[in-house]
């Protein structure tokens, strides 16, 4: 994870203090105070350059790999908006840049990822069956447990907040775990609290693949990716990979289809497409697929009026997507997400036809705790029958 990131964070600790090294210290202070600002750049980009090189994915290991990426983005952020202030001519606006974005920063490591947000979303639909009015799902994504191995009891927090909402059926859209099975297996005992009356129903994320670890073969990543599966069929959980769930309600059935991560390339792409069209034939049906780019691929394009009969029934169906992944980048400032540069769908609905995609910003972190703008959440959706 460092090795892919590493020129962005070399340039974040180097670039930025080169430029106010000349265009400001160079004329104002000796040499020997000089080395002392440049101290903790240079330091921090060899740390992080030998941990790229040597790059492991113990629970150690992404100990420190949080500790090094903490100091270097409270370090090379601020810096960086204090040197590209150089274009306004004014230290006052430079300096207080510079500080505004350190303190926010600071907040999103210490407290921002701490928050919890139940955000309501309520679905409206004709092909809602009546008996499902007023159906309650909890959506739960991105919960990326190896960033939380030290803070178990906000995972405790968590699940007693997902139960007290009383849903009828809890939904997880993938990535538990960062690069291990052992995450998953060091917080059972936590994650076995979580209950509703139609079950707890997972599917896997590109995490949950654990490719990003460097395994010495093939079988023991094979068997890792088992293990994870063992693990939430001992939870109890419907681990759903292109399976189908019907849920019953008197006379009438929701049919819930959860599907294999399938994301672009460089991202595992393996979820059944002819199975996504042959649930899509149903009046009403839910997806859940962590990545929410194979909306727009897959599943949009099957509710749009080309892809429509003149039959009532075929013009009436709808479906809803969950999906979640983009994590929103982890912040969000006044409604707008850098994630809008790599996802058109980053975060809430969006609708093309009469196909629905809700987007969970989730409620983990990959790699080190921070939130800003983009807190955690757990998402409620209650599904409406619309007359």
């Amino acid at each position: 994870m460092v090795t892919r990131i590493l020129p962005v964070l070399l340039i974040l600790l180097l670039v930025a203090a080169w430029i106010i090294d000349r265009r400001e210290l160079s004329k104002r202070i000796a040499t020997r105070w000089r080395c002392v600002f440049w101290f903790p750049n240079v330091s921090l980009a060899l740390a992080l350059i030998f941990v790229s090189i040597h790059e492991g994915y113990t629970m150690g290991d992404d100990w420190w790999k949080q500790k090094l990426l903490t100091y270097t983005l409270l370090l090379g952020i601020p810096q960086t908006v204090y040197a590209l202030l150089y274009l306004t001519k004014s230290f006052a606006l430079r300096l207080g840049g510079a500080l505004i974005v350190f303190l926010a920063m600071l907040y999103g490591l210490t407290l921002g990822w701490r928050g919890l947000c139940i955000v309501n979303y309520d679905y409206e639909s004709p092909a809602v069956p009546s008996s499902f009015d007023g159906y309650r799902i909890a959506q739960v994504s991105d919960l990326h447990l190896g960033t939380m191995l030290e803070h178990k009891d906000f995972v405790m927090r968590y699940c007693d907040s997902i139960n007290a909402l009383k849903p009828d059926l809890i939904v997880l859209t993938g990535d538990l775990v960062n690069y291990q099975v052992e995450e998953l297996a060091a917080m059972k005992s936590i994650l076995a609290t979580l209950e509703a009356p139609d079950g707890v129903v997972s599917v896997m994320g590109n995490h949950d693949y654990l490719g990003y670890y460097h395994w010495e073969n093939k079988a023991d990543s094979i068997r890792a990716i088992e293990s994870l599966r063992h693990i939430q069929e001992e939870l109890g959980w419907l681990l759903l990979e292109n399976e189908a769930l019907t849920l019953h309600r008197g006379n009438d059935s929701v049919v819930v289809l959860g599907l294999a991560n399938d994301g672009p390339p460089r991202f595992p792409s393996l979820a059944d497409k002819a199975l996504t069209r042959k649930v899509a034939e149903q009046p009403f049906c839910i997806f859940l697929q962590h990545d929410p780019s194979y909306f727009s691929r897959e599943i949009a394009p099957l509710y749009t009026e080309s892809a429509q009969t003149t039959t009532t029934q075929s013009q009436n169906k709808s479906s809803l997507t969950l999906s979640g992944h983009t994590h929103a980048m982890q912040l969000r400032i006044f409604g707008w997400s850098p994630a809008a540069w790599f996802y058109p769908e980053w975060g809430g609905e969006y609708s093309k036809g009469n196909a629905t995609l809700y987007v969970s910003q989730g409620i983990g972190s990959v790699l080190i705790p921070f939130r800003l703008g983009a807190w955690p959440e757990i998402n409620l959706i209650t599904l409406r029958h619309k007359p």
